[in-house]
């Protein structure tokens, strides 16, 4: 049995033998691969149960970017400013509830200290207590057993008293004190959950995975999307260890949201599966569906889109919960897809249950006005299908029900962009064109809306109203000059195809006129518009131009006709030729894109050719690394990168990250001169990074380290030529590791000289100082050891 929805149906294509044959890239998620029966043995989604929708359902993983709008009709449609709502992720406030805040046992000194700051914090006295907690951690450092629930609840401490003062500025997370005193917090629950996590302790243990979840909030909330994954996965590795579930749903949710922040759909698709499949509750399932998606949506890919917020509505449905914007961006996709009538019944239903959604008054402005705007255009969109297939009585209707409905935007939504848009639409639909008789006044008052002070689209159907009423009824040159007009006011327009034909004196000069100025969307509208009357053939140069033209505008799969007259010339030529391959290869998956993607590695490699920095090579740079067959080219992309970077430095962070990062995980280097390299760059710019970005300084090290795992020796003796360093807690934790390896393989000296750097230069109140100390003064008394001095 296959559970789908019915837009599934029309994707799904057939599948044997494990293969997928569809029209897609498609790869499945679920835990098998099935064979899919014929339409009729289908059940209907709508009658599925939530058991059945779970075991069944499928991904398909086209993550492609598609153009925003479709041919709906022939009168102008585009894609209004539906966007999926932004992932929030609250700290858990409940964290140091009940038993989370436990008396500790004992009666030491230090223990008196503990157990004073939790009177203190159950009374609400948190600044009391965290004074109280943060005096027994001066004093007693770590000497003592209890050390890390002491990190732990001044943590909980410092959240409080966030909390209390973000109430105090009316909900603002980004006042100054508000986050800083979040950014202690996130500081010292560090400490407890992460760095000192080996050291046990029950309570510790209870409340890991509320601890990481609530750090990983704050991480994210604040915009450390970095440190937010990091969290998560540490939940979900102390998860696994423990055999608990607790958190185990948010933790994916968060790591899901992370990879979409960094654009890597397949990664966050991935991670909200295994998360649906591990933890099959219902309401959780219905988020995981919608985000899914949210992400299609994003990608302008309807049909999936549409797909996977059906799954969330049938789960919805099934527990009687409520998601109005889901279902909005529902209608859109089923607009998009040419599916009027189920867009008009997704928007009513979605406007229906937003009313009604408790809190839901900012969604209502952001989402209200244009759902009603596309219920008015589905009516006008099947009015003009009416029209062609000579259904007149029919055409009648949705024209009446059209105009209804824009009256509504204007009167329920006034001074709005999509009132705005409802007046032009009711205008031209005075016009003969729509069985209007007042073509004077609809010219007036459209002549007035072509006004630059009105947004782009209201003035683009203005125009092409006002146009249309005189390409029907004046065939003079004066309509002809008209044309004219609106096709250099909107080359891309959809109504050209309407009006373009009475201009048969435009010839072929014109493309090559915009391809010499680089006006690459007026050459492209111009070549698609008429190269079946006017471009049997192209010239090279044309071919050249267009080819271009086509991958500048994203648009790669319409190079490919004219790649086999594409001359390299240059080697901005033989990056536009690497875009194309390697993108090509992301849509087909062909081998022979693969073939000629490696014969331009070498090439590349061998020439070693420099490239000037300008938007355009960034950008392409961008798009190699985004393709699968990036592993092709990391070498010379890396390396002409690093040479930007020299000038333009924050490049090294938004872009030289991004491509080391894709270059070890994809080589999994074991040649030491990759570490070596590395060391090099982190020489000359860690300085300077941990001083303006600190967190672009850790990947950085991050990635060191994981190279360094295979070369210990190298990696280690290297921290002996940073002493001048800035010494903050992550490179102290790095110092006193490299020590520690030089110390294991036997490098005494070399040791000695990071613990003499750490106990003179490192903050005293850092561990590795202090250990540091102990290292190089084995002998020094117990009283001392124990007052941490």
């Amino acid at each position: 049995m296959r559970i789908r929805s019915p837009i599934s149906n029309a994707i799904a294509g057939s599948q044997a033998g494990g293969t997928y044959v569809s029209g897609v890239f498609a790869i499945l998620f679920s835990s098998a691969f099935y064979t899919l029966p014929s339409f009729a043995q289908e059940k209907k989604l709508e009658d599925a149960s939530f058991k059945e929708i779970i075991k069944s359902y499928t991904i398909i993983a086209d993550f492609s970017q598609h153009p925003p709008e479709r041919e709906i009709s022939t009168l102008l449609f585009w894609k209004y400013p539906f966007h999926a709502p932004m992932a929030e992720f609250s700290p858990d406030f409940t964290l140091g509830d009940g038993e989370e805040m436990p008396s500790t046992p004992g009666s030491e000194r230090v223990i008196e200290h503990l157990n004073r700051g939790r009177v203190l914090f159950t009374q609400g006295d948190y600044e009391e207590a965290r004074k109280t907690w943060l005096t027994a951690r001066a004093r007693f450092g770590t000497e003592y057993e209890f050390h890390r629930r002491t990190d732990y609840f001044i943590g909980l401490s410092f959240m409080r008293l966030a909390e209390i003062l973000r109430k105090r500025f009316h909900g603002n997370w980004d006042e100054f004190d508000v986050r800083f005193t979040y950014s202690n917090a996130a500081t010292f629950l560090s400490w407890a959950m992460v760095t000192k996590k080996t050291v046990r302790d029950p309570l510790m243990e209870l409340v890991t995975p509320k601890a990481l979840y609530t750090l990983a909030a704050i991480y994210y909330r604040y915009k450390r999307f970095a440190g937010a994954h990091a969290m998560a996965e540490e939940g979900l590795n102390f998860l696994l260890e423990t055999g608990r579930t607790d958190f185990r749903f948010p933790f994916r949710r968060l790591i899901a949201e992370t990879w979409i922040r960094n654009h890597s759909y397949l990664q966050a698709v991935q991670e909200l599966d295994t998360a649906v499949r591990q933890d099959p509750i219902p309401q959780d399932v219905a988020k995981a569906f919608a985000r899914m998606g949210d992400i299609f949506f994003d990608l302008n890919n309807y049909l999936l889109s549409e797909d996977m917020y059906g799954l969330s509505a049938a789960v919805n449905r099934l527990i009687g919960r409520k998601d109005p914007v889901s279902t909005i961006l529902r209608g859109e996709s089923f607009f998009w897809l040419g599916k009027l009538t189920e867009a008009r019944v997704a928007f009513w239903y979605g406007l229906r249950e937003l009313a009604g959604l408790e809190g839901g008054s900012d969604y209502f402005g952001k989402y209200a006005s244009w759902a009603n705007l596309r219920i008015a255009d589905t009516f006008l969109a099947q009015m003009q299908k009416a029209k062609e297939d000579k259904k007149e009585a029919l055409a009648a209707k949705l024209l009446a029900d059209g105009r209804t409905q824009y009256f509504k935007v204007l009167h329920d939504f006034p001074k709005t962009e999509a009132a705005q848009i409802a007046q032009v639409r009711l205008t031209c639909l005075d016009l003969p064109q729509y069985q209007g008789q007042n073509i004077k006044h609809s010219r007036e008052v459209l002549s007035l809306a072509k006004s630059e002070d009105n947004p782009r689209v209201i003035r683009e159907i203005a125009w092409a109203c006002e146009v249309q009423s005189f390409a029907i009824r004046e065939k003079t040159p004066q309509m002809v000059a008209r044309v004219s007009e609106f096709a250099n006011k909107f080359p891309q327009s959809q109504f050209l195809k309407t009006f373009l034909e009475p201009v048969k004196e435009v010839n072929t000069s014109y493309l090559d006129e915009y391809l010499k100025k680089g006006d690459i969307y007026k050459a492209i509208q111009f070549y698609e518009k008429k190269k079946d009357d006017l471009f049997p053939t192209v010239t090279p140069f044309q071919a050249s131009g267009l080819f271009k033209a086509y991958i500048d505008t994203l648009q790669t799969n319409k190079a490919e006709p004219f790649a086999s007259a594409f001359r390299i010339k240059d080697y901005e030529d033989r990056l536009y030729e690497t875009v194309f391959v390697t993108e090509m290869h992301q849509e087909t998956q062909k081998k022979q894109w693969a073939t000629k993607s490696r014969e331009l590695e070498k090439k590349w490699n061998k020439e070693k050719a420099e490239l000037p920095y300008i938007e355009k090579t960034d950008s392409m740079i961008h798009r190699i690394l985004r393709t699968p067959l990036a592993s092709h080219h990391l070498t010379w992309m890396t390396a002409q990168i690093q040479k930007w970077s020299e000038e333009k430095h924050d490049l090294r962070c938004s872009l030289l990250y991004i491509a080391l990062s894709k270059r070890y995980a994809a080589q999994e280097s074991k040649d030491v001169s990759e570490l070596g390299k590395l060391q090099d760059f982190l020489d000359i710019n860690a300085t300077q990074l941990l001083q303006e970005d600190k967190n672009c300084a850790y990947n950085f090290l991050d990635i060191e380290v994981k190279i360094g795992q295979s070369f210990r020796d190298k990696y280690a003796e290297q921290w002996l030529k940073r002493t001048e360093w800035p010494l903050d807690k992550i490179v102290v934790e790095r110092i006193w590791a490299a020590a520690e390896t030089l110390n294991e393989l036997g490098n005494t000296d070399g040791a000695t000289k990071l613990w003499t750097l750490l106990s003179e230069k490192a903050a005293p109140e850092y561990p590795e100082a202090k250990l540091s100390r102990l290292r190089l003064n084995p002998d020094i008394p117990d009283v001392e050891k124990f007052w941490g001095h």
